[in-house]
């Protein structure tokens, strides 16, 4: 996070045009190492835009995270460990974009999404999806390979599948539903950490 004084936010903020259907909402949260011997817990201002399915918030220091309701859920585009959402301000305090314009950028992410998500295809037992054009092209690889990785896009859990027993410790037999899937039989799983 960038340095940035709360009167410095409350300006870049006042530029905001809340869109029709948000409501919208200021908070001052503490922030800092809990754990530490002289904690002293920073006050810093956390706006949120929030309608019946999206919530787009911008912190003071620059971050901020977009969130969309989808099958009774919130989801985000943050990646988990690594990186926010979006930022409103570099590593040097510069302001990227007028918030108007992430609100609209972010609101039209949110759009993409849904659009992607009704009509992706969700694969049995790892839980990743894809879209209908990639089904054939991942059993392809699976089947050429004998191997095939859903690595996450942030810190989290991993999955490999192989078409024979790897010495991986967790390296299971698929359920039925994956190899009726992939339509390969047997079809073996195991878990990996990304970090």
């Amino acid at each position: 996070m960038t340095n940035q004084t709360a009167a410095q936010f409350k300006k870049y903020m006042g530029a905001l045009t809340v869109p029709k259907g948000f409501t919208f909402k200021v908070e001052t949260e503490d922030h800092g190492f809990r754990g530490m011997k002289n904690y002293k817990p920073m006050p810093l201002l956390h706006y949120t835009l929030e309608s019946a399915g999206e919530r787009i918030e911008f912190w003071q220091g620059g971050k901020g995270r977009t969130s969309y309701l989808h099958n009774g859920f919130w989801a985000n585009f943050d990646r988990t460990g690594v990186e926010d959402s979006f930022y409103h301000l570099g590593w040097d305090g510069e302001i990227k974009q007028p918030p108007n314009t992430i609100v609209r950028e972010q609101l039209e992410r949110i759009a993409k999404r849904r659009e992607y998500l009704s009509t992706a295809v969700k694969i049995p037992e790892v839980g990743y999806t894809v879209p209908p054009a990639g089904v054939e092209p991942l059993k392809q690889q699976l089947t050429k390979r004998g191997v095939l990785h859903f690595t996450p896009s942030g810190f989290g859990t991993g999955y490999c599948l192989t078409t024979k027993r790897t010495r991986q410790h967790d390296c299971k037999r698929a359920s039925a539903a994956l190899e009726k899937w992939f339509e390969i039989s047997p079809l073996f799983i195991s878990t990996f950490d990304a970090d």
